[in-house]
């Protein structure tokens, strides 16, 4: 599985050094800061709608078609900031391009380990999106676990665990049953955090 928790970043050249340069802009001009995400009520969506309410602040928000359009935009400088995940950032930002703001995760991140936490900075926010391996409901116990035994197998891969941290993408492999208590979790969070925005 892997838990890619979202990221905020600006160009390198914005006058944006912090998340806390952001706010203070944002809150002096409401609606003059805009922003790119990778989808309406996409997680990155869902994270800034919560980043607002917790900042108090409003932002010019822009919904991509996915992540590659988002990322143009803010390298562009057509928008002033993406919020993305780790694997949308990190090229960028190991080339220099890109200065992260802040990630929205409990700690500290060993992807990123010199990216403060928005918690660090103040700011309650834990947002993140999930991807995983699913079978359809009713698939065969037996088939399930030798699924789960063969992803386990892979997950052991020295390649495989080198090709996902070079593409950013923090994994951590999961049995069924601890996935099925993870994934009623974030449904439970998630509709908790839409109530809260509605």
């Amino acid at each position: 599985q892997v838990i890619d928790p979202n990221v905020y970043f600006v160009k390198t050249d914005s006058p944006f050094k912090s998340t806390a340069d952001l706010v203070k802009a944002a809150k002096e001009k409401p609606e003059s800061i805009t922003t790119g995400d990778t989808g309406l009520m996409s997680d990155d969506h869902l994270s800034v709608l919560l980043f607002q309410l917790k900042t108090g602040i409003k932002l010019n928000m822009t919904h991509f078609d996915g992540s590659a359009p988002a990322q143009t935009a803010v390298l562009g400088g057509n928008v002033d900031m993406m919020i993305g995940n780790i694997g949308d950032a990190m090229a960028h930002y190991k080339s220099g391009n890109v200065r992260i703001l802040g990630i929205a995760s409990a700690e500290r991140h060993p992807m990123l380990p010199d990216v403060s936490t928005f918690k660090e900075q103040g700011i309650d926010l834990q947002t993140a999106v999930v991807r995983g391996t699913v079978a359809l409901a009713g698939t065969p116990t037996d088939v399930v676990k030798q699924l789960e035994s063969a992803l386990k197998k892979v997950d052991e891969m020295p390649a495989y665990r080198e090709k996902m941290s070079g593409a950013g993408l923090p994994y951590r492999f999961m049995s069924t049953e601890e996935y099925d208590k993870f994934l009623q979790a974030e449904e439970q969070r998630v509709a908790e955090l839409l109530k809260m925005l509605n």
